[in-house]
């Protein structure tokens, strides 16, 4: 019978105990790597919400701002619905024939004489509804954000203050991520309410 040698033992191939210990590091790699790539595609969640819900934010706002600006003191009105949350009315000046006309622009961007614009939260959303003389909405609610967060703990989701010719707007968001938890983020800004000729 022929012994074995070393170098006979080698050429045959791998032990068990080898081909094991190679499968057992091969795994812990996949491991780590499946971990990386889970942790990476949760960060690319976190960011690609909070970029939508700050867009949202900030259009919504540039939308109030814009009309604000058009607006006069007398013709904005701040108030507060039943559910806790602020409410904004208020007409933009139309043509000009001696005297100011006050109304709002509809759906279609047409001005309407004597419309109002109406802000308001509508379950989680900040909408923006289009007013006839009669206080009737005309043409439905254009949602401008999604997610705004109820009143809590003395906190809006939808706040307006006035003082003067300043009106300031502050904005509660809240975004749910695939991983189940919530982020709360808060827009604000002030806007002074330019024209004084009275409606």
């Amino acid at each position: 019978m022929k012994q074995l040698t070393a170098v006979d033992r080698r050429s045959k191939g791998f032990t068990l105990v080898e081909v094991v210990v190679s499968f057992a590091i091969i795994t812990a790699i996949f491991g780590m790597l499946a971990r990386v790539t889970l942790a990476t595609s949760g960060s690319t969640d976190y960011l690609v919400v909070d970029a939508s819900a700050r867009r949202e934010m900030q259009r919504a706002f540039e939308r109030l701002q814009d009309e604000l600006h058009r607006s006069a003191p007398t013709v904005v009105v701040v108030a507060t619905d039943g559910a806790g949350q602020d409410v904004l009315t208020l007409q933009v000046a139309g043509a000009w024939n001696g005297a100011a006309s006050w109304g709002a622009i509809d759906d279609s961007g047409v001005w309407r004489d004597d419309w109002s614009t109406r802000y308001r939260v509508q379950g989680s959303q900040l909408v923006r509804e289009t007013l006839d003389a009669a206080d009737a909405v005309q043409g439905g609610a254009s949602v401008l954000v999604r997610g705004v967060g109820a009143p809590a703990g003395g906190a809006k989701g939808f706040e307006v203050a006035r003082i003067g010719t300043i009106v300031t707007l502050r904005l509660r968001v809240t975004r749910s991520f695939a991983d189940g938890v919530a982020h709360a983020d808060t827009l604000a800004t002030s806007v002074h309410v330019k024209n004084s000729a009275a409606p």
